[in-house]
């Protein structure tokens, strides 16, 4: 279950308050956190909480060792088991976060439209146009626009 928390990126395990440190529980979280710093669209998430509540590595059966699954193969089902999940049932509650700037233009005012239309291809968004008086007069457009857009 994932939901909103203060701290930037919490896992919390049982396993971990018992001070356990088994290299199959350190895979599972390296890949609990692996997937988390991935998020669904490859940036990484925030405020999210991660309770493992149980695993079950299926080696009550097994005879030997090499029935015992891998660190490497439980730190890949973590992952993509976070990852099932946050495609599948979580995905319309996540939203991405980037910087943006506050742009003021002043520019004439035949060139309006092109400075618009430059502001949206940069998915940026316009707050206010002011035209002036006459075609010789200034024009000043405000929105925002993202960061990675300007540079």
């Amino acid at each position: 279950e994932i939901f909103e928390e203060n701290d930037n990126l919490a896992i919390q395990n049982l396993l971990e308050e018992l001070e356990v440190k088994s290299p199959a529980v350190k895979a599972l979280l390296q890949g609990c956190r692996g997937a988390l710093k991935r998020g669904p669209a490859g940036y990484p998430m925030a405020n999210v909480k991660c309770d493992v509540v149980a695993v079950d590595c299926g080696t009550s059966n097994a005879s030997s060792s090499t029935q015992a699954p891998t660190p490497g193969s439980l730190q890949a089902a973590a992952a993509h088991a976070i990852h099932t999940l946050l495609a599948e049932n979580q995905l319309d509650k996540c939203s991405g976060m980037e910087p943006k700037m506050s742009v003021e233009l002043t520019i004439q005012n035949e060139d309006v439209g092109t400075v618009l239309s430059d502001f949206t291809s940069r998915r940026g968004t316009v707050d206010d146009v002011f035209l002036g008086d006459n075609a010789s007069q200034a024009a000043l457009v405000k929105g925002e626009v993202p960061l990675v857009e300007i540079l």
